[in-house]
């Protein structure tokens, strides 16, 4: 077996269908939710052509809730695993948290139009649209289980191609190249910004709110449809919450799994200390945690990645925009996504392996902390250099011109371009299906949600820079980021991760 080429399977149709929803859930999220930067920093605009804006509350406060909301999203999918494993089937989890979402993006809707911004609704109809909306999105962790799952096979087979070449389908394989088309798609649904931020820029941002909520409507529709075809896991059940008592048991009992199988445990213990699991369980347990730690680390990575959606944002603005909207840059890293992820999937990757030369997950991983940590070195170079220029120099957007508009320094915005490229070849190269990849099938659910909740730590340790988010501290914000990446992830990735999973 060893002297043949690995292959992967085709790709189910039922997967293909997940696939689908997953973009129209990602197309609704990034159109709705790229345009809170300006929503909530920058005041209506007074004369066509100016910034567009809503709540006028500032940077730091359009930073806060921005990175408040991305720490809420990628929260509650722990929340939605827990529902999905404890109270209804996935299908069902993924339909009810998708009419929250959509119930969060109507209120969004209505508070933005003119006149709820002038009755003084918009501010606290953002803040409740903010919470049902990342509420809503807790479907990830269950409609992203729902893709690997369609796959079913488990064991390598020998096939017979047409050429009468004799090749090795891997499942393991298979189930990377179904999360890589995952992510090619998810790419393209993140290009939704294109539409709403020029939708915002030269109508409203309540059209904007409305045409994702119709969108996703549309999805909904069509993934409910397509549900004969789909193939769900059947788990012994509660998964997750046995895996919550079993860890806080093995924290009780000195951080010792093998305390916690039953075979181990009295038998009069069992009933007073609620034991619903067995040896097996706590053996798949105790290998997803060991997949997972490497999990914790992507944190710092998303506290990172986090700035394209706040304060990159913010940054485009005090440059030379054109006609393009300021927060539109970040296009640039979905569309680089959608030229890379094919290229590493079926060029660069294959011509690795084929050279016995493919790196390790762990590799992969720390080579895109690398690249991120030069995308926020550069945006802080950047910074400073927009800090020299005039008219405004330290203070961007000043008034200087009659009529009360505000100018951004002379620095075109085309010179953030490189930050997004770097930052999509940390996405192309980072082996973000490590962790899934290596537990067992019972346990898809608790380690899609660890990893998604690794992206509302990062925000949680990007609120810790919300301080620094205004001017002219701006460029100490960038490069303290960048500083943590450094210190914390190539000291302990590369002495203690290498050491433990290679």
């Amino acid at each position: 077996l060893k002297s043949l080429r690995r292959v992967s399977d085709r790709i189910p149709t039922a997967a293909w269908y997940n696939i689908a929803f997953a973009f129209i859930e990602a197309f609704a999220y990034s159109g709705s939710t790229f345009i809170f930067q300006n929503y909530i920093q920058f005041p209506s605009p007074k004369h066509p052509g100016d910034q567009p804006g809503a709540l006028g509350k500032g940077q730091q406060t359009a930073t806060a809730w921005s990175t408040f909301f991305q720490f809420w999203s990628w929260g509650t999918p722990l929340i939605a695993a827990i529902i999905a494993d404890r109270y209804l089937i996935k299908f069902y989890t993924i339909i009810v948290f998708s009419f929250i979402f959509i119930s969060g993006l109507l209120i969004l809707t209505v508070t933005s139009t003119p006149a709820a911004i002038k009755a003084g609704v918009a501010y606290p109809g953002l803040i409740v649209g903010i919470i049902v909306t990342g509420l809503g999105d807790g479907l990830q962790s269950v409609s992203l289980v729902m893709v690997g799952e369609q796959y079913p096979r488990k064991k390598k087979f020998i096939r017979t191609l047409g050429t009468g070449e004799k090749v090795v389908v891997d499942p393991q394989l298979t189930l990377s190249s179904i999360y890589h088309y995952l992510y090619f798609t998810l790419a393209i649904g993140y290009l939704a910004p294109t539409i709403t931020t020029n939708i915002e820029k030269y109508h409203s941002f309540w059209l904007a709110f409305l045409i994702m909520a119709l969108v996703f409507s549309i999805g909904i529709v069509l993934y409910s449809w397509s549900r004969r075809w789909f193939i769900e896991t059947k788990t012994s059940g509660l998964q997750l919450w046995k895996s919550i008592l079993v860890i806080r048991m093995a924290i009780a009992r000195g951080f010792n799994f093998e305390n916690t199988k039953p075979s181990k445990i009295p038998q009069r213990e069992h009933e007073h200390s609620n034991i619903i699991w067995d040896d097996k369980f706590v053996e798949e347990l105790r290998t997803t945690i060991q997949a997972s730690k490497v999990l914790l680390f992507l944190s710092i990575y998303w506290m990172c990645y986090g700035q394209m959606s706040s304060n990159l944002i913010s940054q485009a603005a005090t440059m030379e925009t054109g006609i393009f909207p300021n927060d539109m840059m970040s296009q640039i890293d979905y569309v680089a996504l959608i030229i890379l992820i094919p290229f590493m999937d079926k060029v660069f990757y294959p011509m690795l392996r084929r050279r016995h030369m493919e790196p390790s997950p762990i590799t992969r991983i720390f080579i895109g902390f690398m690249l991120i940590t030069v995308a926020m070195s550069f945006a802080a170079i950047l910074q400073h250099i927009i800090y020299l220029m005039p008219p405004c120099y330290q203070f961007p957007r000043c008034d200087i011109e009659s009529g009360g508009s505000k100018v951004p320094n002379y620095i075109s915005v085309w010179w953030q371009a490189p930050i997004y490229v770097i930052v999509a070849f940390s996405e192309a190269i980072t082996s973000l299906d490590y962790a899934y990849s290596k537990s067992p099938p019972s346990m898809k659910s608790l380690v899609m949600a660890i990893n998604l909740l690794t992206s509302s730590i990062g925000a949680a340790l990007a609120l810790a820079f919300v301080p620094l988010a205004r001017d002219p501290l701006l460029p100490y914000m960038f490069s303290g980021m960048g500083e943590k990446v450094v210190v914390d992830p190539q000291l302990t990735l590369s002495s203690k991760l290498y050491k433990f999973y290679i």
